[in-house]
């Protein structure tokens, strides 16, 4: 029995990626049928012998190649183009409404919020207020509001969103970078909302008085999960360098410096970041910047330098930063 469900589930694809394998089972099956076909079957065993007819008809359909059409396949073959229309939406983000009973009980008084370009009022209703407005304001694990010390901070950080102040709520918030991230992903921001995550990372991190390993574990937890952290990562940074000599700290350069090192060690951004540098004007900020970062790179084990370095090694569209770097 355990053959033939083996056999039913991943028959053919053992025929294309281990013919030989498929070869031994079928001598082996051979063997077996020959013994029991010389000791004979007792009589009460009849559905023994169907089901062995079974197993030896899906075998030699395997060995010679022979499909049987089953209404199993038949429904794959037929759900393949809804299947195929929805990868096109899988790396959309999360774009689900939380769209409440609640909410269609008021549709009278506030209107269908969840259309696209329909009227919604927050007026006529004791309980408007509590109206969830979808990826704009929430806030997980801080109950209905954030408190009011950290709303004080993120206006005195100019964080001048909603968003912007969720995000910060969340990330200054937290008991430790997994809190932070479970947070930030009950947030369920779209993928353009999504952007603004490492940016207030990166400005929390530039006004801390000395670089904080926190924001280097998050931003690493952030990366690894969804390739738009890591694009903006890299966006955030390369923008950093073309002023960091006008308005950026030494201070601030310092803690960047750590951050992206720690995010260039951990595998979660390339050396390649700093394929837009010239390394031979660098001013006093960007010196400073460049020394610190690349001093934690060079703290790090052997064999994660040698990854590190190795992947840029190879390419040659990359040699003009191999050779600034050496």
């Amino acid at each position: 029995e355990l053959l033939l469900i083996i056999l039913k589930t991943c028959g053919w694809r053992l025929r294309e990626d281990d013919p030989s394998a498929l070869r031994d089972i079928i001598k082996l099956t051979q063997q077996s049928t020959k013994r029991v076909n010389d000791r004979g079957v007792a009589a009460g065993e009849k559905e023994g012998d169907a089901r062995l007819q079974v197993l030896l008809d899906k075998i030699f359909d395997l060995k010679n190649n022979k499909r049987r059409k089953t209404a199993s396949e038949d429904l794959d073959k037929r759900i393949q183009p809804l299947k195929s229309w929805l990868a096109k939406f899988s790396d959309r983000g999360n774009v689900e409404l939380q769209v409440g009973l609640e909410d269609f009980m008021n549709v009278s008084s506030k209107g269908r919020w969840w259309l696209t370009g329909a009227a919604w009022s927050t007026k006529g209703s004791a309980a408007s207020t509590d109206v969830r407005v979808p990826r704009k304001n929430e806030q997980s694990g801080q109950g209905p509001r954030a408190p009011d010390n950290l709303m004080y901070l993120a206006t005195e950080m100019r964080m001048n969103t909603a968003l912007r102040k969720s995000i910060f709520c969340v990330i200054m918030g937290a008991n430790d970078y997994l809190d932070a991230y479970e947070k930030i992903l009950r947030l369920k921001l779209s993928t353009v909302q999504a952007r603004e995550v490492i940016r207030v990372l990166i400005h929390c991190c530039s006004a801390e008085e000395a670089f904080n390993p926190y924001y280097g574990y998050l931003a690493n937890k952030l990366c690894s999960s969804h390739r738009t952290h890591k694009f903006t990562t890299q966006l955030v940074y390369w923008d950093l360098f073309k002023r960091i000599e006008s308005d950026v700290t030494s201070r601030k350069a310092t803690n960047l410096a750590l951050l992206l090192a720690q995010l260039i060690t951990s595998y979660s951004v390339s050396l390649s970041i700093f394929k837009v540098v010239d390394f031979d004007k660098l001013g006093k900020v960007a010196s400073i910047f460049f020394y610190a970062a690349f001093r934690k790179i060079l703290d790090a084990k052997e064999n994660v330098l040698v990854s590190v370095f190795s992947r840029i090694g190879n390419s040659i569209e990359l040699s003009s930063l191999r050779d600034g770097i050496w």
